[in-house]
């Protein structure tokens, strides 16, 4: 069954088919110009590169994609596929022979892990130029794929601390963090972006495999407050943001700590448990533009990614929970407020 659309240059199709037993659904959209002949009726123009697109359902994703598209419409045709925890190395190889791409854009973990399902299966082939985008840890993950380019979906410490200061009306010099052990390389790196901008960022290391970081989360807030912090930063970890991790860790930990609280996922600072006071995410729209001008640049380069290094996100959006500062007694600027692309005050 297919459904067809034309909108002002905009064509879609929608197909749903059963391969291997279940049902397989994948959503396409291609922008091209189009060319007005007799009959007035719309073409599209063949011999545009095409970029397959894998996400995962999410709105942020959603919001990622469309600023990739946005950015390049005209200059490549996008099949956009939505992949699931039943997606697979077979699913991934069914699109790339049908589509047969110049690019391959991952959007989000889930869609990485099936790709490199797919090279794993398929080792020694030439594989189109990949991008990353919104995922966790990308540098450890792209090591794992060929052929491959990205950005950080991780926010530098010091990108925070530089905001947090303007805004605060005493100075911020040390910065906490509780990480686990195998998160070492990135707060190392993030303790010499931090020295470059005369911030001292102190780690407090969990070590062990144990799934359940409560008791060692609040060991390692206390370590921190005794070591002079002035605020504290905490990393985009499931483990230790997990709701166990929340509410019997961070939250009691934090309870008599009046010091700002750092956090990069909007949920957090946004949640009942009022624990982040200061946020700095990623937006996700702007992700997208960043990552089409990475496609932008490969395509002049004839489609190679030789060279290229992650990159850190450029864009991001500030948010400060006012009710948490004034709770704590935290002092800020309030002419800084204007500064802020999110003000919450209760």
């Amino acid at each position: 069954m297919s459904v067809f659309e034309v909108s002002s240059g905009h064509f879609c199709f929608r197909y749903c088919h059963f391969r291997q037993g279940r049902l397989v659904s994948s959503h396409c959209k291609f922008y091209f110009i189009l060319v007005f002949l007799f009959s007035g009726l719309g073409t599209p123009v063949y011999g545009v590169d095409i970029a397959l697109v894998l996400r995962s359902e999410s709105k942020a994703f959603e919001q990622v994609v469309n600023g990739l598209t946005d950015d390049l419409k005209g200059d490549l045709q996008f099949s956009e596929h939505v992949v699931d925890r039943g997606t697979d190395a077979s699913d991934i190889q069914s699109l790339v022979d049908e589509v047969s791409p110049n690019v391959v854009v991952l959007v989000g973990n889930r869609s990485i892990n099936a790709y490199i399902q797919y090279q794993q299966v398929n080792k020694g082939e030439d594989f189109p130029p990949a991008i990353v985008l919104a995922a966790l840890y990308v540098d450890q993950l792209a090591v794992k794929i060929d052929n491959v380019t990205g950005i950080r979906y991780e926010i530098p410490a010091v990108t925070s601390a530089i905001h947090l200061r303007s805004l605060l009306k005493h100075d911020v010099k040390k910065i906490g963090v509780v990480y686990r052990a195998w998160m070492k390389d990135f707060i190392e790196e993030n303790v010499q972006y931090c020295k470059r901008e005369g911030f001292d960022l102190i780690g407090y290391e969990i070590g062990g495999k144990s799934k359940r970081y409560s008791s060692k989360i609040k060991k390692g807030i206390a370590h921190l407050i005794d070591e002079g912090v002035d605020a504290l930063w905490v990393i985009n970890d499931n483990a230790l943001l997990n709701s166990e991790s929340l509410v019997k860790g961070w939250i009691p930990g934090l309870k008599n700590i009046n010091k700002p609280v750092i956090v990069s996922v909007k949920s957090i600072i946004l949640s009942k448990f009022k624990f982040g006071s200061f946020a700095v995410v990623l937006d996700h729209y702007d992700l997208g533009v960043q990552g089409a001008s990475i496609i932008a640049e490969i395509m002049d380069n004839n489609w190679s990614v030789e060279g290229r290094e992650i990159e850190l996100p450029l864009s991001v959006r500030k948010m400060v929970n006012l009710a948490i500062f004034k709770k704590k007694g935290i002092e800020f600027n309030v002419k800084k407020l204007s500064e802020m692309d999110e003000v919450i005050w209760d």
